[in-house]
Formats: structure tokens, sequence, C-alpha cells
């Protein structure tokens, strides 16, 4: 759940991620073809690609520590989980198509429908049970 919350704030936030710190450009840069080749795969990431990526993720989170960014990749993630508890069964998230992130919030879509940062597809909505 933690790589999964951290993917997910990281593409809600890519953009403003990249232009921010420029020392998250190269695990980034390592981080995302990673991503896309699993998701062209459409499974589940093999071992050495899940630890690849955590270390990755890792690597971007001490970055945006190191430029004053405190709470960093997961410290953000963690302040706002999708499957919070007490969260409303009406509520309604997006979800990844790939499964490799926790996805968004409704209240966190500020325009059309929300894509993929990682392959560019249609974030899928679904309601809370």
């Amino acid at each position: 759940m933690k790589t999964a919350s951290a993917l997910g704030y990281l593409c809600e936030n890519l953009e403003e991620i990249q232009n921010d710190n420029d020392s998250v450009s190269e695990p980034l840069s390592r981080l995302l073809p990673l991503l896309r080749a699993n998701a062209r795969q459409l499974g589940t990431p093999s071992p050495d690609d899940r630890q690849h990526i955590a270390d990755l993720l890792n690597a971007i989170h001490e970055a945006l520590q190191a430029g004053e960014d405190a709470l960093g990749l997961f410290g953000h993630a963690m302040r706002s989980p999708v499957d919070a508890v007490g969260v409303d069964s009406l509520d309604v998230v997006y979800r990844c198509p790939l499964a490799l992130c926790t996805g968004r919030l409704e209240r966190e879509i500020t325009g059309a429908l929300p894509r993929c940062s990682v392959n560019g597809a249609e974030l899928r909505r679904e309601h809370l049970a």
C-alpha cells in the first residue's frame, strides 16, 4: 500500500514534481520507463521490478526532502489515502488502470477525466463500497 500510495501521489503531481526539483529528474527518468514497460505487459511487476520501483521511489522521496519538501513522496501520499477509514460509501474514486497506484479521490479532480501519468489511459471511475 505504501508504494501504491506513493505512486498515486507521484502520478497526480508529476508535472509539479518535475518542475520544482531538478534532483528528482535522474530517478524519475529511470522510474517512468520501468512503469511504462510493466504497463505494456499488463501484468503484475516481477519481484525484481517491484524492488527496483521501490528503490527509485525512495530516491525520489529523499530528493524531495533534500529539496525542502519535508513530507517527501511518502509523507504526502500517507496524508490523503484513497481507502481511508471513515470514507463515505458514496465517495467516488478514480482507479489506476494498471493497478500500480491508488488513484485519486473525486474531489481531487479539477478538470476533465483524469488520465494515467504512465500510459495516458483514463482512470477507472468507481464508487467505494
